[in-house]
């Protein structure tokens, strides 16, 4: 879509991500002339914006927002870093010198967007203009992009937002349950050693996973009747970033600096349980280990392939322990409650660690068992009131026991819904499609006169040109002389 620019950011992303843990030499010099024209590009373009970020867009995906995005500037930063690394594992100084300097100025541009919006609304919104938009790239400030500290207040503010959309142990975009934007939050979540609550959302996630793990993208309403219409199981993009999440736990750089355990779940450490990583392929080369529980501690044995040091390699303890001591041939740099400094060249190391009755136990069966509980009552409240719709309810400006706007069925839907509604009297209607902006996109009726009764209409997804509009939420509008009914469908392609 000529609109979505995080694609040019993910792009020179996954081009550095691929030389640095190959080494693939020849496949950056391949591609580095293109990246030398991307990054041209970015420069011309910032220099015609008013703020010095990435064009202005409607994507009508994602953020639904028009103007400055933030996903695609801040992919766009993470972009240009790439580029730079590229340049100087290809020893091209004089091209290094002039990303670096792009990197500088671009990143002051955003830092004054960003905190202009943070100034306006309180957290980093999806939009960087007026409208705020619909949460997406906004949660990339740490991962992957590494735009800003983990406890920045930015980030803070806007991960506590990102909190406040948690509904049924997963985040919800535009009131609606999405699998696997939640595996964006807690990627954050697990950088900030918050790990209570990247455990529970990582059990969250495989709460709504099927028998085999797959997972879902959206469009389900939060505590009512499981049903994700069209946008059908399983997901790719879930199961890419679950798999991710599920690495990142276990292994992750950070810079320079490499994790091991960030976030383990109580059961996985149990007395004669074991955690096993071989050849897993890091920035700094290949690596394996192995973490067996006993009744004191565990052992951990690490053996590398490290073709550049990390500046430390940083093991975690599990929230659930505290850490009483290690026992290794080297001495330890330096050590807390939760984590130690372990020497690049250890092979084998004994933790003693004691449990901490103080944090509450995290377990799989746990998060189910508060699950259906609370899904118990709230269904209930839901077949209560009848509320038998995927949609957001209706917005009625007075009048309505007269006049009923009915749901649009199917809804979600891929080529055509059927919008039914009733008149009670003799009166002047009109039928409108507007789109998440408030601009008109059709008018099915206008200003035609109709006599009492049921009617029924029928929307092909075109604008008033007879063009197919893009997938999204669109509003339908019943007007008549004294009120009007609105209600949300949503569109998929």
């Amino acid at each position: 879509h000529p609109d979505q620019f995080d694609g040019f950011g993910q792009t020179l992303w996954s081009f550095g991500q691929h030389v640095a843990i190959t080494g693939d030499l020849n496949f950056a010099r391949e591609v580095f002339p293109s990246v030398t024209k991307a990054i041209e590009w970015l420069h011309n373009v910032r220099q015609s914006d008013p703020i010095g970020l990435i064009s202005t867009a409607t994507p009508n995906d994602n953020e639904y927002v028009s103007g400055h995005v933030t996903g695609h500037n801040l992919w766009g930063i993470l972009g240009v870093k790439n580029a730079l690394y590229l340049a100087e594992v290809l020893n091209e100084d004089s091209l290094a010198n002039i990303f670096s300097k792009e990197l500088s100025d671009y990143t002051d541009s955003l830092m004054v967007a960003l905190n202009g919006v943070v100034k306006r609304f309180g957290y980093v919104t999806p939009g960087l203009d007026d409208e705020k938009g619909w949460d997406w790239g906004n949660f990339l400030l740490v991962y992957p992009t590494g735009f800003l500290q983990p406890f920045h207040p930015n980030v803070n503010k806007t991960m506590q937002h990102a909190r406040e959309l948690f509904q049924q142990g997963i985040i919800t975009w535009a009131g609606f349950l999405h699998h696997y934007l939640t595996e964006v939050v807690l990627e954050t979540e697990l950088i900030r050693n918050e790990q209570e609550k990247c455990l529970d959302g990582f059990y969250g996630l495989l709460l709504h996973t099927s028998s085999t793990h797959s997972g879902f993208e959206t469009l389900i309403r939060p505590w009512t009747n499981r049903d994700y219409s069209e946008v059908l199981a399983p997901h790719g993009t879930f199961a890419s970033k679950y798999r991710t999440l599920l690495r990142n736990m276990l292994v992750r750089e950070e810079g320079s600096v490499l994790h091991l355990f960030s976030c383990l779940a109580p059961s996985w450490i149990d007395e004669g349980k074991e955690i096993v990583v071989e050849n897993a392929p890091t920035n700094f080369g290949k690596i394996s280990f192995r973490l067996e529980s006993n009744a004191l501690g565990a052992k951990l044995t690490f053996e590398n392939q490290f073709h550049t040091n990390p500046d430390s390699i940083i093991v975690h303890i599990p929230v659930h322990r505290k850490l009483v001591s290690v026992n290794l041939h080297k001495s330890i740099s330096s050590s807390g409650s939760h984590w130690f400094i372990l020497p690049i060249q250890t092979h084998e190391v004994q933790i003693t660690w004691e449990i901490q009755e103080d944090v509450p136990f995290i377990s799989y069966d746990n998060v189910v068992e508060k699950y259906l509980e609370e899904y118990r009552q709230k269904y209930e409240k839901f077949l209560q009131d009848s509320v038998q719709t995927s949609i957001d309810e209706e917005s009625i400006i007075k009048n309505p026991e007269k006049i009923f706007l009915e749901n649009n069925f199917p809804n979600p839907f891929n080529s055509s819904t059927i919008i039914q509604y009733k008149l009670n009297k003799n009166t002047i209607v009109s039928i409108l499609i507007y789109n998440c902006l408030g601009q008109q996109v059709r008018a099915l009726l206008l200003e035609e006169r109709q006599m009492p009764g049921k009617y029924s209409i029928q929307w092909d997804g075109r604008d008033q040109y007879g063009v197919s509009v893009a997938s999204g939420v669109y509003i339908y509008c019943l007007k008549v002389k004294d009120f009007m009914i609105s209600k949300k469908m949503v569109l998929i392609r």
